[in-house]
């Protein structure tokens, strides 16, 4: 019987640790795997933007307030019901009214350009804010790619000065060196060391600058594709000083402006008076 008891707690205990052993791999794996491109990277801090998603709360606001404006046109419908008892006898009415405006001298057209212009006004907000979004990933991403790589850079030359020291030290013991020498080969490799501790700083900085704006997420640090580059540099040599007017900044301030005039007609136009229509049944 204790023979017995030994060997299915051995066995228990040999099954968590295959367990463990699979979950710990499964979890290394999926780590690895998990790590975010160089343009994952990218749509993800866009996504997670708090601009760009305050943005889009206001274009859709702008949406929701305007939708009465945009409908102005159509007709005001309302629909009644009344029932009615009495000692000698019960009623039922039902009646339906519909108001039309038939002509407000341009006053409603106004406010329907009005608030057409608000909301594309808040669509070229919205692709300025996803603009600067991505100028900020990718500046963060640059920074963490290219502090990776000086420090990996900079360990090598680190240990390359560390080894000359350490020969240098040697030969000045046998005679071989001067000891002015050894000084000179000391002050290199105190310089490479400060300037690895210097670089590692700066790989701090720029990851906790990724954290912040895309969170904990691994990212790979592999410098992004040159395929995936070279339409777009082409693309930034071909503009030329008539590119400002596609700016989505000056696009949303010319809508902001078109819009300020189309609420000034249509309150100049809303002093005179208007012209409705009533059905009722």
């Amino acid at each position: 019987v204790f023979k017995t008891l030994l060997f299915r707690k051995q066995t228990g205990t040999n099954t968590m640790k295959i367990v463990l052993l699979i979950f710990l791999f499964v979890f290394c794996a999926s780590a690895v795997s998990a790590s975010l491109s160089f343009f994952e990277a990218l749509d993800k801090i866009v996504k997670d933007s708090p601009s760009v998603e305050k943005q889009h709360s206001t274009l859709e606001a702008i949406r929701a307030s305007t939708l009465a404006t945009r409908l102005i046109l159509l007709p005001a419908v309302s629909v009644s019901a009344q029932h009615s008892d009495s000692n000698v006898a019960s009623s039922e009415r039902l009646g339906a009214t519909a108001n039309l405006n038939l002509f407000k001298f341009g006053a409603d057209f106004a406010a329907m350009r009005a608030a057409s212009a608000d909301i594309r006004t808040q669509e070229f907000l919205l692709e300025s804010a996803i603009l600067d979004a991505e100028s900020e990933g990718i500046e963060a991403l640059i920074s963490m790619v290219q502090v990776h790589f000086e420090v990996e850079a900079l360990k090598r030359i680190f240990e390359t000065r560390k080894n000359a020291l350490g020969i240098a030290e040697q030969r000045y013991k046998r005679g071989f060196l001067a000891s002015e020498e050894v000084d000179a080969v000391s002050i290199d490799f105190a310089n490479a060391e400060a300037q690895l501790r210097d670089a590692e700083i700066r790989s701090v900085d720029a990851n906790a600058e990724l954290v912040r704006l895309m969170g904990p997420d691994p990212v790979s640090l592999d410098w992004p594709s040159k395929n995936n580059l070279e339409p777009a540099i082409a693309k930034l040599l071909s503009f030329d000083d008539q590119s400002l007017a596609h700016r989505p900044d000056w696009k949303a301030a010319t809508e902001k402006l078109q819009a300020a005039h189309e609420k000034m007609r249509g309150s100049l136009a809303a002093v005179f008076p208007s012209l409705d229509a009533q059905f009722s049944y």
